[in-house]
């Protein structure tokens, strides 16, 4: 019996299964080297753990970050370590290692099924209330982040029904910044009988941080929020120790504005045939301003094309020009994510494809990692997943009504008589560092130091050093309002590179301030 026993757990302990989240909330980075299997959740434990994983760069995960600003999928920056997809499992046993989809997404699209709104709503809006009922359970005080934004509002109302005292709330605001969401939260904050507390984000709090955030990020992140989440954290990790967040909300109901696809004017213009469209873009376009020219140009883009620059920092012409193509892949772009929907719907595609790349890879990721620093336990009652496949399942005409530029229907018809008009009017305005006021007060300054011939970009031989010189020294009048996103984007690859490749993820001992 003995023997018996021994041997099965033996068989047991032989075959090891990982697994991750529907969303991607969490990690699992992973790497097979010389026979063994290395895992973590965090990539810099690997690195610790074996240095010679940290070895090669992936230069196509470069190309990736360079276009959207965050590494996609299963790649990192690294060439021998892997994420785990979410939604997926990974089996080791004696025939090796085996990884498969336990959770998919793309199943939960449906046709229209002919619901109204109204019932839409309210539907909508009981799962929310229960998801935010279920993680307000805890042994400890549960607070909320509240910007004043429409989902941070609506997780804020619900969870102070289930408190039997003020919920705490915590709000971020940016010194010399154009736009101060503070006032909404403030009147969120009143109407629910908060206990709110705000703090304020300045240049220098970038330039002191950024080193240590990117060290925690692992993998290189130059969404600006990483700034503003990482203080909002520490200054409620103060107070507690569980928070609620509104992420999901964009991407389960069709809060970014690039859902709809350009202006009710460019609906209109592309009705026309493709190569009518194509000649009046080829005639029209060099005699117009370029921001013009441009719109122009890009309603001649099929609407995946049109996706693809909508959400890309870097075009790949760019690209190849900075890297002088060196060692960089065929350049893919989102096709694997569109390719994998499965509905008829071209909204509810947008919002799949954000589902399975931009959502854990980019803020769920931040978020996690920017609240973890600080132990911080941030808890997202939109990815409840009974809501996130009843969204997926809805027609994008209860989310999105693009000719009229209008969002998030379902959600704000769910909010009516119970968040304030002024919360379900105002403005999109996203969750990120003033970045362009930040280069005002001395951030390009940095950006010029950091960022030459001698930098990490060049002698790691990711950039040519007299391309890098040219872009840096001439801006181009095609850029527009993304030349101070791309040349954040690049600092933040520049650090990176300073603390994983130089640093070999030891934990920075500089700050941009020094």
């Amino acid at each position: 019996s003995t023997r018996k026993e021994s041997s099965a757990a033996s068989d047991v302990y032989k075959r090891q299964c990982l697994v991750r989240d529907r969303l991607g909330i969490k990690t699992i980075y992973y790497a097979e080297h010389n026979g063994i299997l290395y895992f973590a959740s965090e990539m810099k434990a690997l690195l610790a753990a074996n240095p010679a994983l940290g070895g090669d760069l992936d230069r196509e995960a470069i190309q990736d970050y360079l276009t959207f600003m965050y590494v996609r999928g299963e790649r990192t920056p690294f060439n021998r370590i892997r994420k785990l997809l979410p939604g997926h499992k990974m089996v080791v046993d004696r025939n090796g290692l085996t990884v498969s989809r336990w959770w998919n997404l793309a199943e939960h699209s449906r046709p229209d099924d002919g619901r109204s709104l109204e019932d839409a709503a309210e539907q909508m809006w009981s799962l929310l209330d229960d998801s935010i009922r279920m993680r307000m359970r805890s042994d400890i005080p549960v607070g909320a982040f509240l910007s004043g934004g429409l989902d941070s509002s609506a997780v804020s109302y619900l969870a102070a029904k289930h408190v039997g005292r003020p919920l705490k709330t915590f709000c971020v605001g940016f010194e010399g910044a154009v736009f101060d969401e503070t006032g909404f939260a403030r009147e969120v904050a009143d109407l629910i009988g908060a206990d709110h507390h705000e703090t304020v984000v300045s240049p220098k709090d970038a330039l002191d941080l950024l080193p240590e955030l990117i060290w925690h990020l692992d993998e290189p992140n130059s969404d600006s929020a990483i700034v503003p989440t990482y203080l909002v954290s520490k200054f409620a990790a103060e107070t507690l120790k569980v928070i609620l967040t509104g992420l999901g909300g964009d991407e389960l109901f069709g809060g970014y504005d690039r859902y709809n696809d350009g202006y009710p004017s460019e609906h209109v213009y592309r009705r026309l045939p493709h190569l009518l469209r194509r000649g009046i873009s080829s005639i029209a376009a060099p005699l117009m301003p370029d921001v013009y020219a441009g719109r122009l140009q890009q309603n001649s883009l099929s609407f995946r094309e049109r996706y693809l620059q909508r959400v890309s920092i870097f075009d790949q012409t760019t690209i190849l020009h900075l890297t002088a193509g060196v060692g960089m892949g065929r350049f893919t772009g989102l096709d694997s994510e569109f390719g994998s929907y499965r509905g008829s719907d071209n909204t509810n595609s947008l919002l799949y494809v954000d589902g399975v790349s931009y959502l854990p890879d980019e803020i769920l990721h931040l978020t996690d990692r920017m609240s973890m620093a600080v132990s911080l336990e941030a808890r997202t009652p939109f990815l409840d997943y009974r809501l996130v496949e009843l969204a997926a399942g809805m027609p994008s005409r209860l989310k999105v009504d693009p000719r009229s530029r209008k969002w998030k229907l379902v959600f704000k018809k769910a909010a009516e008589n119970r968040l304030p008009e002024s919360i379900l009017k105002r403005q999109k305005w996203g969750f990120g560092a003033p970045v362009k006021s930040w280069m005002k007060s001395g951030l390009n300054q940095t950006i010029n130091q950091y960022l030459n011939k001698d930098s990490q970009l060049v002698s790691c031989g990711l950039f040519d050093p007299k391309a890098l010189t040219d872009y840096l020294g001439t801006p181009r009048a095609d850029e527009f309002y993304r030349r101070d996103q791309r040349l954040w984007s690049l600092l933040i690859l520049e650090v990176w590179l300073q603390v994983y490749v130089r640093g070999k993820g030891n934990r920075p001992t500089f700050t941009l301030s020094d």
